[in-house]
């Protein structure tokens, strides 16, 4: 029985497998995937289910992608469909939980996941009382580091605000939840998408030093310089600025 060995950290597969054409699609979107290479690794991922659309590594994997951007409603449907194709592919884990499942059956459980961590809604409840308390709920999530669940919530939030300022201040929250994950690569795409699409949100000034920290984390430390200087000349006098002032003093 032919095997995949993948490296699952919780339920998710972020590791590396070995597919019958080297230099596949599906490869190469594992490994763009692993970089944190969102657009690319689904651009990827989609392409090789033109060729084969009953891939159930292709399929779960893809559900990743959705699942790590908080579109749990896409993930849910590619997990679905991953369990359906019935494949007898195992993986190899380290954990007992997962060594010797199918692909099928890991995607089942990402499925179960998905579904589980997806927040309800109240019958009857108006557009206001819903944003005001689904951003709540995701502000809740996120200090009790529940970041899967803030990241959809926040993501659904985001979806729904029509108030831009507000709409800024809950994408800086989805950089933050990938910061906190480690995913820099993601969080330093999101939090640029804060400074360019809401230019004069409340956020800005923590935004861009959360700019330099990432940089930082990826060993730029000449951007993360700018970063901090461009908080110190733009909001001096603020907490944010005071902030800059030692990060920059400890590069």
């Amino acid at each position: 029985m032919k095997k995949y060995f993948i490296l699952i950290p919780c339920i998710i597969i972020l590791g590396c497998a070995t597919t019958k054409n080297g230099g596949s699609y599906t490869e190469k979107g594992l490994a763009a995937l692993q970089n944190g290479e969102l657009n690319y690794a689904q651009a990827l991922f989609e392409q090789a289910l033109k060729e084969n659309p009953r891939d159930s590594f292709t399929l779960n994997n893809l559900g990743v992608v959705h699942e790590r951007r908080g579109n749990y409603k896409k993930a849910l449907e590619m997990y679905q469909a991953a369990a359906q194709t019935g494949s007898s592919v195992t993986i190899g884990s380290d954990d007992p939980e997962y060594k010797g499942i199918t692909i099928s059956e890991l995607a089942a459980k990402n499925a179960k996941r998905a579904r589980e961590i997806q927040p309800t809604t109240v019958p009857g409840q108006s557009k206001e009382d819903e944003l005001k308390g689904l951003y709540s709920t995701a502000y809740k999530s996120f200090t009790s580091e529940e970041y899967d669940k803030a990241l959809y919530e926040f993501s659904r939030y985001l979806d729904l605000v029509s108030d831009k300022s507000l709409a800024g201040n809950a994408l800086y929250w989805i950089g933050e939840i990938y910061y906190q994950k480690e995913d820099y690569f993601q969080s330093l795409e999101t939090f640029w998408k804060v400074v360019t699409d809401y230019p004069d949100g409340s956020k800005i000034p923590d935004t861009l030093l959360r700019l330099g920290d990432t940089y930082k984390a990826l060993e730029d430390r000449q951007s993360a310089a700018r970063m901090f200087k461009k908080v110190i000349e733009s909001f001096p006098n603020t907490d944010a600025a005071k902030k800059a002032e030692k990060r920059l003093a400890g590069l």
